[in-house]
Parts: structure tokens; C-alpha cells; sequence
């Protein structure tokens, strides 16, 4: 009895949990709506179902590459910027000479050095159209070199020829090692209009000279002739000239009216050449590097420097340091009267020369050389040489006749 007792407590308590849950499980899925909730009814809702999430976003399709354009043409280089001018020439004075010419020329052998009609056309067709000449006996000179040899030569406008439409050509073949003069080509002629060579005065220092429908004009040195101005005169001494020798010097031509010579004397009013270096212990002789004349420096004339000496060398070779005997101030000479002076110094040239000092006996031009100085092959010959006219009652007169004695006068019969 017991046990049906049970089993009918059992089942009336599951029937009922089964209700109650039902019934809850009816109120929490249903939608409440305004028809059947009153105001103020309170319900307790089961959640709601979560809506479904969105689908993720599409990523934005990558826009394309950008195609290319097409290359355009480059646009037309422009203009390149001038070029900038060069630095001037700091010195265009300077001269310049290149071992290329030299070498071009030796190898030049269609020019026939012995015919001096060709030559001469070569040297003048070389020559710019306006040339200045400053030695003052009026050579305007020149150096070739062609067919392996050293051609010097000159063109000159002679004072007392170039009047009557004379003109001179010269050339010699130089030897750089000559042991006297001679030897090799040398050709020499007189051109004037019977040769078709026109010379034209335009002034005292200025011609014009035509050869072949070429015209060069030739601008003669003018060389005022005022005395010196660095230093005094001795009180036996007058002026006689400035002159412009090739080798670039200026000198003074002196003269001792008491003891009839002449001496030569550098000027140094423009400057020097050259570059002068004591050669002895004494302080007062010096060395041209470049010319080699030696120059004694006389302190109680204000430190003139007399010549003294030039190169033996020089004079064989004839080259443009053979001293300033050559060259003469001719287109000064009827203000200079260098005649009445020459004649001075040695009276037997009495009417035997010209205003210039040609001998006019002689049928080739020769002239009286005032070379007045010493000649050496070393510069310890020089020294000696000093020392020897420091020894002299006047050095200045020993320098000037070389070492050679003054002859005395005839005894009267």
C-alpha cells in the first residue's frame, strides 16, 4: 500500500513540473503585443536571437596601373652658353720661338740658297705689312732656317741710298763654331726700281717698298740725340751720339777732345737687356749673360759703365753681339758731323771719307770702325785686360786704343 502510495506521489510531481514548464517555456518565446499586455503589466522577457552579423566588408578592387604615355619628344637642346673668352696675353710683347719651326724649316730644301732674286721674294713675302726697325744704321735683320742650314741676313734702308730708291739685301750661312769668318753660302744685292723693287719716302722715317704688288711699310727708329742724363761728362769729354745696336743695347758714343778718342758707354735710361753679374773680386766689372760684354763700372762718374770687352766669338761668327762699332746714328748725321770726330781721332783719314765715314777711295763700301774696346775669349782675359788700364796714366785711353801704345810725334828734322 505503501508502495502505490509512492508511485501515485512520484507521478502527480512530474505532471506537475511538466506544466510549470511548459508554461514557462510558452511566456518566454512568445512576442508580446500591445493586444494582450496591459499598461503597467510587467513581463520578463527571454533575449532575443542575435541578429546575424553583416558580411565583411569587400576590400576596394586596386585600381588599375596607369598605362604609360607614350615618350614625348625631348624637347630641342638649347643654345650652349658662349664660351668664355680667354684670360689676355700678360705680356704680348714677349717673343717666342719654337723648336717645332725651327726643326720644320731645316727640312725645307726647295729653296735655292744661292739665288738671291728667290731669296729675297721668300724673306719680303714673310714680312707683315709694317715693320719697325731699330739698329740705328737702319738693318732690319732676319733668321731662317731651311735646308739644314742657319741663314742671317738683313734688309736695309740705307741713310744716303734709300733717297735714290736704293735697297740692300744680305745673307750669310751662320756657323754656330766658326773660328773665323767665311766660309759657307753669302750672297748680297742692290735692289731698286730696275729690279721691280719701289721704294717710296712717305717722311725722314718712314718708306714704303713694293716688290711683286706687295707693299711693306718700313718705320726707322727715331733716337732723340740729347746728352746723357744718369751721369756726368768728364771735363775733357763731349757728347757725339746715342745709338741702338741689334743686340737689343742702347749706348753713349763719347769722345776725349783733349787726347782724340772715342769710348762707348751703356745707357741705361730704358733699362738693360740683359742681366749684369760682377765677374771679379773688385765689384766693379760686369758680365752680360746674355751678350758677354763686360762693362767696367767707373765710381767717379757716377758708376757708368764704360765697355770694356766683347766676345773674340762673336766677331767670328758675326753674330748680333760683335759690339756697337756697326751701328752708327746715320739718320742723325748732318746734325753729328761724325766726319770732323773720326777725322780727329786719326787725322790720315783726311778727305778719304764720307759724311759717314765711307772711304770714298775704296769701290766697295767700307767703313771707318770705331771699335774702341778689348775682345776675349774668357772673362778672366777681361779682368786682366782692367787691370792693366788701372795701371794706366788714363785707363779710359788705354781701353779705347786696345793696349796698343800712343806713338809719340816725328822727331823734327
Amino acid at each position: 500500500m505503501t508502495r502505490n502510495f509512492s508511485r501515485r506521489w512520484w507521478l502527480g510531481t512530474a505532471a506537475l513540473v511538466l506544466v510549470i514548464f511548459a508554461a514557462v517555456t510558452w511566456g518566454c518565446e512568445r512576442e508580446p503585443s500591445g493586444d494582450n499586455v496591459a499598461p503597467g503589466d510587467s513581463l520578463t522577457l527571454a533575449p532575443s536571437a542575435p541578429e546575424p552579423m553583416p558580411p565583411p566588408p569587400i576590400p576596394p578592387r586596386p585600381e588599375p596601373a596607369p598605362v604609360p604615355k607614350p615618350p614625348e619628344d625631348p624637347p630641342p637642346p638649347e643654345d650652349p652658353p658662349p664660351p668664355e673668352e680667354p684670360p689676355p696675353d700678360p705680356d704680348p710683347s714677349a717673343y717666342m720661338s719654337t723648336n717645332q719651326r725651327l726643326n720644320e724649316g731645316l727640312r725645307t730644301s726647295e729653296v735655292d740658297l744661292r739665288d738671291v732674286d728667290g731669296m729675297f721674294w721668300l724673306v719680303f713675302s714673310k714680312l707683315p705689312s709694317e715693320v719697325t726697325v731699330y739698329p740705328s744704321e737702319n738693318y732690319y735683320y732676319w733668321i731662317m732656317y731651311l735646308d739644314g742650314a742657319q741663314i742671317w741676313g738683313n734688309i736695309r734702308l740705307a741713310a744716303g741710298h734709300r733717297e735714290i730708291g736704293d735697297l740692300s739685301f744680305a745673307y750669310f750661312e751662320f756657323d754656330e763654331f766658326a773660328l773665323a769668318q767665311g766660309g759657307g753660302i753669302t750672297r748680297a744685292h742692290i735692289y731698286n726700281a730696275a729690279d721691280g723693287v719701289v721704294v717710296t719716302k712717305l717722311d725722314h722715317f718712314t718708306y714704303d717698298v713694293t716688290y711683286q704688288r706687295k707693299t711693306v711699310t718700313f718705320n726707322l727708329l727715331q733716337l732723340p740725340q740729347d746728352p746723357p742724363r744718369l751721369f756726368a761728362l768728364g771735363p775733357d769729354e763731349v757728347f757725339v751720339e746715342r745709338t741702338f745696336d741689334e743686340s737689343g743695347y742702347q749706348f753713349f758714343l763719347l769722345f776725349n777732345e783733349a787726347r782724340n778718342y772715342f769710348m762707348w758707354v751703356l745707357n741705361e735710361e730704358d733699362g738693360v737687356p740683359d742681366k749684369l753679374t760682377p765677374i771679379d773680386d773688385t765689384g766693379d766689372l760686369y758680365h752680360g749673360v746674355r751678350s758677354g760684354f763686360v762693362f767696367w763700372e767707373d765710381a767717379r762718374y757716377d758708376n757708368r759703365k764704360v765697355l770694356l770687352s766683347i766676345r773674340q766669338l762673336s766677331v767670328q761668327r758675326n753674330d748680333y753681339f760683335d759690339g756697337p762699332f756697326d751701328q752708327l746714328a746715320d739718320n742723325y748725321v748732318d746734325e753729328i758731323d761724325i766726319r770732323s770726330f773720326m777725322i780727329k781721332a786719326s787725322p790720315g783719314l783726311a778727305g778719304k771719307i764720307d759724311k759717314y765715314g765711307y772711304f770714298t777711295d775704296n769701290p766697295s763700301p767700307m767703313r771707318v770702325a770705331l771699335s774702341t774696346y778689348f775682345t776675349h775669349y774668357y772673362d778672366a782675359q777681361a779682368v786682366q785686360y782692367m787691370e792693366a788700364a788701372r795701371a794706366a796714366p788714363d785707363p779710359y785711353q788705354y781701353i779705347a786704343r786696345r793696349g796698343a801704345p800712343l806713338t809719340p810725334p816725328a822727331a823734327a828734322p
